[in-house]
């Protein structure tokens, strides 16, 4: 096992590894006060074609249903430079910059 040590911000960027991933795990709450948790995953795969696949999935806390989707590119539509990127799949957005990351998707349910 190799443990890599980060740095931010500078390893919030991609790197030239074959797979760079970044995942979000939380909860929200509608404003009717309902309990919701969600995982949001981007992968950056560089290999010898070179692709992005985010993936979602949110559960209701009262129903127990879970909801998944994902998204997929051919090529990297990523937007990188030092210390920041930015992911934006057909509406599914996730952008970092100096350690900190803001996230924009939209479930319609």
């Amino acid at each position: 096992m190799m443990l890599v040590k980060l740095s931010y911000p500078m390893d919030d960027a991609p790197h030239q590894s074959q797979i760079v991933w970044w995942y979000y795990n939380g909860h929200r709450s509608s404003e009717s006060g309902k309990q919701f948790s969600f995982h949001d995953t981007v992968f950056l795969v560089n290999s010898m074609t070179n692709h992005m696949i985010s993936h979602v999935s949110f559960s209701d806390h009262l129903t127990g249903e879970l909801f998944t989707d994902q998204r997929r590119t051919s090529g990297n539509s990523s937007i990188n430079t030092e210390n920041r990127f930015e992911f934006n799949l057909g509406g599914w957005s996730v952008t970092g910059e100096n350690g900190k990351d803001r996230q924009q998707l939209v479930a319609r349910i």
